[in-house]
């Protein structure tokens, strides 16, 4: 059974763990055939071992919203961005003080993804089968296999953050977790502008750049009108037909109906608004279109330098007991090798943990200061002769 199905219940819960230190997170939710994820199941748990399960379907969320806010209560999640972007929804705000297990696994070299399961094998010895992955979850009820494998959710996870916590401190990475944590749960990394929509279009880039006004208009017209309907945004327009929208020259009435994508139903409902967004779009004038993303222009010297420098970077990661692409990607590492060979300082998006081990041997290494050789088929880095 589901332990939690009403306001009341919930409320007494949270009551009495309205001072807890924290609580282990997750959800369950639907979003197959809706523009929002459909809550169908949250789970929780204050102390390790004991999950609780709470039915959102019919009960007032109100309480349990007022712990995930509060900062003093640290709400431990695993690979937590979309139970973010649920209780964002909800709440109006993220959740506070959040500590992801997945996160925090990748600096300390578990990996960049280290999914829960592995995680859970890793740090409390207890395997996990793979049970109702593929359950729906707003079916009820729900029977005891399911409900079962929900517990397991957050069964482990405190004791999870026991352990990895404890590696943490004994490292002494604490602020490098709550600086990348920071980072990735802040809100501009949950909110889009409507004008930056267009570039999750499948297969942006294939359209010529003077489309790119019409795509941005539709984008954003199909996310508000997906909101407005609840619906998935390809349920209102696929982004094929985007596509060969933006290309179109001129649209009217006539050249609309010549798509092949454009049936009845779709003419009637948003004809005349796709013609308006197109017209729209072209009238504007050139200083207004966008400009897709464009990687930052590097030397080829610095592509080149770049892969020797990996080699340090992978030496560092293992002196860290860290996995090398969990230090810095192999594109931030060119813009960075490109950076310092102008003698600028980092991207200032750069975290500061990551500067410290990297900036300082990587500018040895790029002025000549810093050099390798093979002794006993290994790499070693010594300070060269000058």
């Amino acid at each position: 059974m589901i332990d939690i199905t009403t306001s009341q219940q919930l409320q007494e819960f949270c009551d009495k763990h309205r001072n807890v230190p924290r609580l282990a997170l997750d959800t369950e939710f639907i979003r197959e055939k809706t523009y929002y994820p459909v809550l169908a199941l949250i789970q929780v748990a204050v102390q390790p071992g004991q999950p609780v399960l709470i039915d959102p379907l019919e009960i007032d969320l109100k309480p349990l919203l007022e712990l995930l806010a509060d900062p003093a209560i640290q709400k431990v999640v695993h690979a937590g961005r979309q139970d973010m972007e649920i209780f964002l929804n909800l709440m109006g705000e993220l959740p506070t003080n959040v500590f992801d297990t997945q996160v925090a696994s990748a600096m300390l070299g578990f990996g960049e993804q280290i999914g829960y399961a592995a995680l859970i094998q890793r740090t409390c010895q207890v395997e996990l089968g793979k049970g109702a992955r593929f359950t729906d979850w707003l079916s009820r009820p729900l029977h005891e296999t399911q409900l079962d494998y929900a517990r397991n959710d957050v069964r482990y996870l405190l004791q999870a953050h026991d352990y990895l916590q404890k590696q943490i401190e004994q490292l002494g990475r604490a602020e490098w977790v709550e600086d990348e944590l920071a980072h990735l749960y802040t809100l501009d990394q949950f909110v889009e502008a409507p004008e930056d929509l267009w570039l999750k279009v499948k297969r942006w880039n294939t359209v010529h750049p003077r489309d790119y006004v019409v795509l941005q208009g539709l984008a954003a017209w199909r996310d508000a009108e997906a909101r407005r309907q609840d619906r998935p945004v390809r349920n209102i327009l696929s982004d094929e037909a985007m596509i060969e929208l933006s290309r179109t020259a001129k649209l009217d009435a006539s050249s609309l109906q010549s798509k092949r994508f454009a049936h009845g139903g779709l003419i009637r409902r948003f004809g005349d608004v796709l013609i308006e967004i197109h017209r729209a779009a072209r009238a504007k004038p050139k200083s207004e279109w966008p400009v897709g993303p464009r990687p930052p222009i590097v030397s080829g010297k610095a592509e080149k330098l770049a892969e020797f420098a990996w080699l340090l970077v992978q030496d560092i990661a293992q002196d860290q007991q860290m996995t090398p692409t969990s230090l810095i990607g192999k594109r931030d590492l060119v813009q960075l090798v490109d950076r310092l060979l102008r003698g600028k300082e980092p991207d200032q998006d750069l975290e500061l943990w990551r500067k410290e081990l990297l900036v300082a041997p990587m500018r040895d290494l790029l002025s000549g200061q810093m050099a390798l050789r093979i002794r006993n088929g290994a790499i070693e880095w010594f300070k060269a002769p000058q």
